[in-house]
């Protein structure tokens, strides 16, 4: 169903109704762009990508934004699903309020024109938005605006004396009329000044003058003098007007439900940052406040990137991973549409990819399809979608593509810190290329070399194990300066020295086995603050995935469910 600010509060009991019932909420956004050039290192630490893509997109906005309510029906055995597609676009309220701007990515745009994007309906329909800062600051101008303004009276220049004697001739004959209200011809900003500064001596407290946009055009209107009940009741109405949207994310948040995206880092930052509260500053208070907003996350592009999924999910790029999961060995349960009067529901049969509500929409099945299978792998009994503890291991997880060795931001949880004791940081004059740092490296075998500017990398050993060798070969040279990944951070001061050494953790798994340099051993999933990159995970036996699986089933309390590539899909 799509919503627009003309249909908005007419179909909002609906919509907070479908939240209420949900067993689960599936989001997608389309933004005016993602991220401008911050030159994310694949070596950064969490705290530094954080950082750089806070900054980075900041500026775009989110135009339209896709709302998936699935509902489990446990007589039937099927789903039933409300979807939403929400234009948006922000407002401009009163002229003493900031004129918002922001960006737009040429890329972006115009993949937008090509999948068949409105914009008229965007910039004529969107529906407007507030977060916290935004509504205070406009609450604070209506209760200012309510003040009487001591100003220093002006006199009254000889010229202007009877068109001012006109309007409150008009004024007078409009007290004694049964009008509601009525516009006063005036000459100019100076004159409707100077009406506003002489109404209480001639007329007292019994209308009210108002300055209204037409274009570009101001008129000068009077109207009775309302009750405080009145103007308050007023001011409700335009702080709901302007807040918008941002009502509808409100209930998200409040109905404590899980929220399902696919690839949704950009999705939670701009739907905390637009919506609700200015993103922090700080990394770990961003997690803080995502995981108190939005208690219950699943990433359904880290789900499907598991290894359990290898062979069967061929890609998880949003669109081809839903082929894979419509087909065998899936078998996911119905799924129908339960809008009355809706003319045309999302269909997998008519894709709209890239409309973000049909994306929430197909997110959603996704992520049925992957709790049914993972349910099934472990031997569940009973109801499997009555039972979000089946999908613990990746809960509060959200996929992360840039970062070589941390696959996702953990939530509730520190994050991964793998060990990066085969990574070194080198400096070097300007001529040198990539050839040079693979040729000083040879000996130690195949590196990835990670540019972090002109005159200095990142450099990473295929060959882990090669690690020591290299700063007693290469630590003494004029033709360029090495140290440990760790050595490096710590003089940027983010990590103390030598900390990341043989005790580190060097390879984990979402399923809670670690792998550690002097051992392997079990770690309660409840304490897992570790993984790795797909390409460095090492397969688990079946037999592992069940026991691990039904371990977390057991030992935590149960909770009902309802109470490979570089793109950005």
């Amino acid at each position: 169903m799509e919503i627009t600010k003309s249909n908005l509060l007419s179909e909002l009991p609906g919509i907070e109704e479908a939240i209420k019932n949900a067993s689960f909420l599936a989001i997608d956004c389309e933004f005016t762009g993602l991220i401008t050039s911050c030159k994310i290192n694949p070596y950064d630490t969490p705290e530094e990508y954080y950082q750089k893509i806070r900054l980075c997109s900041k500026d775009f906005l989110v135009i339209q934004f896709g709302l998936s309510a699935f509902r489990y029906d446990t007589g039937s055995k099927s789903f039933k699903e409300k979807s939403y597609n929400f234009f948006l676009f922000p407002r401009k309220f009163n002229k003493n309020l900031p004129d918002e701007s922001f960006l737009c990515q040429v890329s972006t745009m115009t993949f937008l024109i090509n999948a068949g994007f409105d914009f008229n309906k965007l910039f004529k329909e969107g529906i407007p938005y507030l977060n916290r800062e935004g509504r205070l600051q406009l609450q604070t101008y209506l209760d200012e605006a309510q003040k009487i303004k001591n100003k220093e009276p002006v006199p009254i220049p000889d010229h202007l004396k009877s068109e001012i004697d006109d309007v409150f001739k008009e004024i007078k004959n409009f007290i004694k009329s049964g009008d509601e209200e009525r516009v006063l011809n005036t000459s100019s900003a100076f004159c409707r000044r100077l009406i506003y500064q002489s109404l209480q001596e001639r007329v007292g407290d019994v209308v009210t003058l108002e300055t209204r946009f037409e274009g570009d055009d101001r008129t000068l209107v009077v109207s009775h003098s309302k009750t405080g009940k009145e103007i308050a009741e007023i001011h409700r109405k335009i702080m709901r007007e302007a807040i918008g949207f941002s009502e509808i994310i409100q209930l998200i948040s409040k109905s404590r439900k899980p929220v399902v995206g696919h690839n949704m880092m950009l999705d939670v930052f701009h739907t905390i940052n637009r919506f609700l509260v200015k993103l922090p500053e700080d990394y770990k208070s961003f997690k803080d406040c995502a995981h108190c907003l939005f208690p219950c996350i699943f990433d359904t592009k880290h789900i499907g990137s598991h290894m359990i999924f290898k062979d069967i999910i061929q890609s998880t790029v949003l669109s081809k991973m839903l082929h894979s999961l419509l087909q065998k060995p899936f078998n996911p349960p119905v799924v129908e549409n339960d809008i009355v009067g809706l003319a045309k529901p999302y269909s997998v049969l008519e894709p709209r990819e890239h409309e973000a509500g049909y994306d929430a929409y197909i997110t959603g099945l996704c992520f049925i399809s992957l709790w049914d299978y993972i349910g099934k792998k472990i031997g569940y009994k009973g109801s499997v979608f009555e039972n979000i503890n089946v999908l613990g291991p990746y809960y509060n997880k959200i996929y992360q593509m840039h970062l070589r060795d941390v696959p996702y931001i953990c939530l509730d949880a520190p994050d991964v810190r793998p060990s990066r004791e085969h990574v070194f940081y080198i400096s070097f004059s300007k001529t040198w290329k990539v050839a040079d740092i693979v040729q000083l490296f040879s000996p130690f075998g195949f590196v990835f070399v990670s540019w972090i500017d002109a005159t200095s990398a990142y450099v990473a050993l295929n060959n882990r194990e090669n690690y020591p060798a290299v700063l007693k070969s290469l630590a003494k040279s004029t033709a360029y300066k090495i140290m440990t990944y760790s050595q490096h951070q710590a003089i940027l001061g983010k990590l103390k020295p030598d900390k990341v050494g043989d005790k580190e953790l060097e390879q984990s798994d979402d399923l809670g086995v670690v792998v550690t340099r002097d051992k392997r051993k079990r770690k309660s999933t409840n304490d897992d603050q570790s993984g790795s990159a797909q390409k460095q995970r090492k397969n688990l036996t079946e037999s592992n995935e069940s026991v691990l699986f039904n371990s977390l089933l057991v030992n935590k309390t149960p909770d009902k469910a309802f109470a490979e590539d570089d793109s950005w899909e």
